[in-house]
Formats: C-alpha cells, structure tokens, sequence
C-alpha cells in the first residue's frame, strides 16, 4: 500500500494539473459592477428608439397652456385629449416652458422625466435602508430600463417623472417623521396633477393634520394667485372639470384601463358599471383599514403598501386612467425586497410583470374574443394585486393566531447568585486565590 501511494504522488509530480495561461493575472470582478454593466447599456438601448422617435407629445398641450397664457388667450377648452387638464397652479410651475420652443420643451421633460425617475428610485431604495451605488440600485436600474411605463413616460414627456420623486419624498420624509415636509411634498405634486389626490387619506389614518392641511393648502394657493392674475384660468371648474367627471372623449376612453372603460368596451350595462366601481371602492377601504389595524405595524412598509392600496381602487374606480400609471407601484415593488414583506409570492409579481411588460398578449390563433380580454391585462392586473393584498393580511391572521400567546401579568425572573468574574482583580490576588486553593485540596 505504501508504495502504491508513493507511486501516485510520482505520477502527480511528473504530470502535474494543467492550469489557465490567465491564473493569478486575472481578478474576479464583483456582481455588482457585471450588473451595472447592464443596467447602463439596457437604458441605453431602450432609449434609443424615443431619441430617434417623435417624443414629447404629452409635452405639447403644457406648452400651448403656458403659451395662451402668457399671450392672454384660451388656456382651458373641451376638447378633452391634447388640451390641458391640469389645475391652474400647474400653469404656475411649469411657466418656465414659455421661454422655450416646443422642440426644446420637449428635450427639455425628456431630461427631467430620467432623471426624477432615476432619482426618485434612489429615494425609495434608501427608505428601504438599500444603497443605490450597490447591487440593490444596480438591479432597480435594469428593472426600470425595461418596464413599459417607465419608457412611455419617458417618451411621451409627461409630469409623471416628478410626480414620482415627490411621492418618493413624500414617502421618505413620512418615514423619518417630518410630516411637515410630507405634507409640502405632497401638496406640490396634488398642485402639478392631483393623481396621488388618495394619499391624503394616509395623512388621516396617521392624524397628521397638519401635514394634510399643508397639502390641501399648496395647490390652493398657488391655484388662488393664477386666477387672481389671469381670471380666464377659472374655466377650469366649468370646463374641465366636468370633462374629467364624464371622462374625456372617446378617445381617450379606448386606451383606458378604469373599470367603466373596460366595461364599455365590452358592452356591459351602466348598472353593473356602477355596482363593480362600488364593490372595488368598498373592498379598497375595507382592506385599507384592514391593513392598517393589521398587527404588523412596521414602517415603511406599512405606510407604503396603504398608499398603494389606496392607488390601485383609485385607478381602477376612476372614470379614466391609462397604464402608464403603473409606474407609481414601484415603492410596492421595492418594498418587496423587506424579508417580511407579505407580498413576496408569485400573484404579486405576476400582476407587477403585467404592469410592466410592453409586450401584448394577443395571438392570431386565438379567438377574438380571448384576445379582447387579454388586451385587459392592466385592468386585471390591479385586480389581482387587490386580491393579493386581501391573501397577504390572510396570512398575517393566521401567523399572528398561531403565534403562542403572550402572558398578561409578567413573571418575574429568577435571581442568579452573584459570582465573582474576577476580570478586575489583579493578578498578584488571583495567584494568591490559587495558591490556597492547591494547599487546601490535594
């Protein structure tokens, strides 16, 4: 036997392991910078073809309001699509796109909507204590490069980008306490597009009644100092407003995801509409409160998954709302990285997956009619991620019940003898300790 392993180690000596040309002159490059890689040159590849395109075309009814306004003539019409439908003191913050052309007004939000969405995604991972330069902001930074409404918001040139950063500031200054801040934050964006107009419920469930003072007073008052300086600007409550209650026009009624566009599409009677819209704003309420008197009390997620909550019924019980509006569940999709988080199963990510795939459904050897309903994805995605939410406070009864009960009246510990560590004695007194210690026991 032994000269059966002398021999073998002959044979590794004499032909030894072949090794790589490039061993030891090669270090191994972290995950982290192979995914930044990527990341850079998937948003780069997806904006090519919105740099090459005609981008900016939801840039161009902000510009003609801002122009019309400073020229004195029409700001609001009725015409519903490609006029404005914002408040007046949008007017007020986006009049510096009358300095501009309409070409450079359009570069100009193409510039603004990356880097709001690209700085509000910074945001949300540090409120989820995630940093941005590493393995978390690099993966966030590919998601975003592919998710549809991210790009058509990009390419359309819409105020959707900032709306993001101050739903992001709203969130993160929420968490830390400020709620102050949150109101300002949140008051800005109601005064640029009231769409997260639902998250002043948030404000209430938490009694910050300043905050929510402060965020219905921003949009008033710089709405109050455009109608004091240009008196034509009041038809938006005469004109406007009632076309965003009837819902626009028809066109704007094809591409829409609300329930009450859907359900025209397919010829469902105004009854039945009217019965679903109150059965979703029932059950969103219902799980709102649900969720906030649910026993997993932790922050932020908490506060973000009741803003979502709140957004998903107000989309889907709207008279209009259009997919690109999906981009405002990305807090939800980053508050999945929270180990705790309910949500971390394969309904919430298909629905997600739904939102932000570009790529439709439809295929020739289907029937029509499957494929008009699967043209409906974004609708019954949102559905779905209200039903995800309803099994999600589920699962948290249940952990919550099986969990073993806590006793009402404390009982008190057993009191531990005091021993001597002897770390502070010094070592003169220890030997001596030990000297006695050998004499007394042989």
């Amino acid at each position: 036997m032994p000269k059966a392993c002398t021999r073998a180690q002959q044979e590794l000596v004499a032909f030894p392991e072949p090794r790589s040309p490039y061993h030891g002159t090669v270090k191994a490059r972290p995950i982290t910078t192979a995914f930044w890689v990527v990341g850079v040159l998937s948003l780069g590849t997806s904006l090519v073809p919105i740099v090459n395109g005609e981008q900016g075309y939801d840039t161009a009814p902000l510009w003609h309001a801002v122009r019309a306004l400073l020229e004195g003539g029409t700001v609001y019409t009725e015409k519903g699509a490609g006029d404005l439908l914002y408040p007046p003191s949008a007017l007020l913050m986006l009049l510096p796109l009358g300095a501009l052309t309409l070409n450079w007004a359009g570069r100009l939000f193409f510039v603004v909507d990356i880097a709001t969405i690209l700085a509000a995604t910074a945001v949300l991972l540090n409120v989820f204590g995630l940093r941005w330069r590493g393995l978390a902001g690099a993966i966030a930074l590919l998601g975003i490069s592919l998710a549809w409404p991210v790009l058509f918001t990009i390419d359309a040139g819409n105020v959707n980008g900032p709306l993001l950063l101050g739903l992001a500031l709203f969130l993160r200054a929420a968490t830390r306490g400020l709620w102050t801040s949150a109101g300002v934050w949140l008051g800005l964006t109601l005064a640029l597009k009231p769409l997260l107009a639902p998250l002043l419920i948030v404000l209430i469930l938490y009694r910050r009644w300043k905050g929510f003072a402060i965020a219905v007073a921003v949009p008033l008052a710089l709405s109050a100092l455009v109608l004091l300086s240009a008196p034509e600007t009041r038809h938006f409550f005469d004109r406007t407003l009632p076309l965003l209650f009837r819902g626009q026009n028809q066109d704007i009624q094809d591409v829409s995801i609300s329930l009450s566009s859907v359900a025209a599409r397919f010829s469902i009677p105004d009854p039945a509409v009217v019965a679903i819209q109150l059965v979703v704003i029932s059950a969103t309420g219902i799980l709102v409160w649900r969720r906030w008197q649910s026993a997993d009390r932790s922050e932020p997620r908490r506060l973000v998954e009741l803003s979502s909550i709140l957004l998903v019924g107000a989309f889907l019980a709207s008279t209009f709302a259009f997919p690109h509006y999906g981009i405002f569940l990305l807090p939800l999709a980053v508050s999945i990285t929270d180990r705790a988080s309910p949500y971390r199963d394969w309904l919430t990510w298909g629905a997600l997956f739904c939102l932000a795939t570009p790529i439709s459904w439809q295929l020739e050897l289907l029937p029509e009619g499957v494929n008009e309903v699967l043209a409906e994805r974004f609708t019954f995605a949102l559905l779905i991620l209200l039903v995800s939410v309803s099994l999600a406070l589920r699962r948290q009864t249940q952990v919550q019940t099986a969990s073993p009960a806590v006793p009402s009246v404390p009982v008190a510990a057993p009191r531990k003898a005091r021993v001597a560590t002897g770390l502070r004695e010094r070592p003169e007194h220890r030997r001596g300790i030990a000297a006695q210690d050998a004499e007394g026991n042989p």
